[in-house]
Formats: structure tokens, C-alpha cells, sequence
């Protein structure tokens, strides 16, 4: 069992490693205009190639740890809407934040997310994220509470950054299905691979949490090979 981390230090330290394992991954900073027209501002994202992802980290004083990504290179001066948000508390607990760092017995460091996914329509959010998504989930002490949470990645991990991008494209694919879709049950009926499918769903914690973090990117990774070579 996960046991979340409430000290201001280490949340601290844990959000700088978070935006650290991405840089070696960046191929360059791009302009754009981050969020929705009427609600935006200039922001200076990182795109990676590797990854497929860019990513925006800031630190709201006194509030939290924002970090939004999205899919695909951004266009110069564009209007650039957000995929996915991986946000920390600055201190304790707070659970309208999305994510959390949290220890295993082992003290090793995971980042969890607590499924609250926004997308301004009907039908995207938590109960969405609940009910579909497919990953690594782990019981947490939440305090004085326990919680059942999605598991983004081990921290310490040299993967981890693969793990964190493997996370944002299912929450991409989760959100379109659901756009699609007049019911929050969502069905994918074609013979095809959905990488947003690989994975557990809640109320089966894995053995090994690390060994979950990196089987759902080997998954992911063979299939785009064998996509690759044609096979299906």
C-alpha cells in the first residue's frame, strides 16, 4: 500500500525532480497561447519528439505544482488547449488537486493521479476517469482515509518520463472516446489495439507497482512495433 507524501520539503523536491526528468527529453521551447480562446496566455511550452508531448510546468505561490501537457507540436503563437494536467499540492493534502506524490514500504516514489480530469463538456471528469480509465491503480493512505488511485509512474524510475507521456496519451484518448459518445460507459468495439485499454481497472492493485509502471509501456511499445511491421 501507497502512503501519500504531505511534507512541504519533499513535495517540494519531488516537483523539481517531476519537471527535471523531462528536460533531457525537450527539443525546443515554442510560443504559444496556452488554454482556450477567451481564457488563454503567452507561455513558453517544451516539445519533445521522443515522447510525443509538450509540457508547461509553473509553481503558483502558495497554491501548487502545475504542470499541463498535451499532444503533438504546438504551432508558433498558437492557441494550444490542454491534454492533461499532472498538479502537486505544495503542502498536506489536498484533494481537489489531481495528483500526489506517494511512498511505498520500500520508500520508493510514485506520482498518483486521483482521476480529476477536466475537458469543460459533459460527461469528462472524475467519474469518466473512474469508470474507464485502464492502468496501474494502487490502494493509498490518504490521511485518515484510504483512497484507490491511478499510478502515473515510479519517480525514480529512468522511465519515468515515458510513463508520465504513456499517461497523458490515454487521458487524450479517454476524453475523444467520451466526446463521442452520449453515455459515460464507453465502447470500443473495433479489432484494433487501444492503448488507452492496457491495464487494470480499479480494485486490482498489482503485486509489484514499479514492475505495473513499466508493463503497460512495454504493452504499448510492442503493439506500436507490430503496428509498425503491419501485423495486427
Amino acid at each position: 500500500m501507497l502512503k501519500v507524501i504531505e511534507d512541504e520539503k519533499l513535495i517540494a523536491r519531488y516537483a523539481r525532480r517531476f519537471a527535471g526528468t523531462f528536460r533531457p527529453f525537450t527539443d525546443e521551447k515554442i510560443r504559444v497561447k496556452l488554454g482556450h480562446q477567451g481564457a488563454s496566455f503567452s507561455a513558453k511550452v517544451s516539445w519533445s519528439k521522443r515522447l510525443g508531448i509538450w509540457i508547461f510546468s509553473h509553481s503558483a505561490k502558495d497554491v501548487r505544482y502545475w504542470n499541463a501537457f498535451g499532444l503533438g507540436k504546438p504551432q508558433v503563437s498558437g492557441h494550444l488547449p490542454i491534454t492533461a494536467e499532472i498538479n502537486f499540492p505544495r503542502a498536506g493534502i489536498d484533494r481537489k488537486t489531481g495528483a500526489a506524490f506517494a511512498r511505498d514500504a520500500w520508500n520508493n516514489v510514485y506520482v498518483i493521479h486521483r482521476g480529476k480530469i477536466g475537458g469543460g463538456k459533459k460527461g469528462i471528469g472524475k467519474t469518466l476517469f473512474e469508470e474507464n480509465y485502464r492502468g496501474n491503480w494502487a490502494w493509498m493512505e490518504d490521511g485518515d482515509s484510504l483512497a484507490e488511485v491511478a499510478v502515473i509512474g515510479a519517480l525514480q524510475s529512468p522511465r519515468f518520463a515515458l510513463q508520465a507521456a504513456h499517461f497523458v496519451r490515454k487521458i487524450e484518448k479517454l476524453k475523444s472516446a467520451a466526446s463521442f459518445s452520449s453515455q459515460t460507459s464507453i465502447n470500443f468495439s473495433e479489432a484494433a489495439f487501444h492503448e488507452e485499454l492496457v491495464g487494470s481497472p480499479p480494485s486490482s492493485p498489482p503485486d509489484n507497482i514499479a514492475d505495473a509502471c513499466d508493463h503497460d509501456l512495454i504493452i504499448s511499445q510492442l503493439a506500436a512495433l507490430l503496428h509498425r511491421w503491419k501485423f495486427r
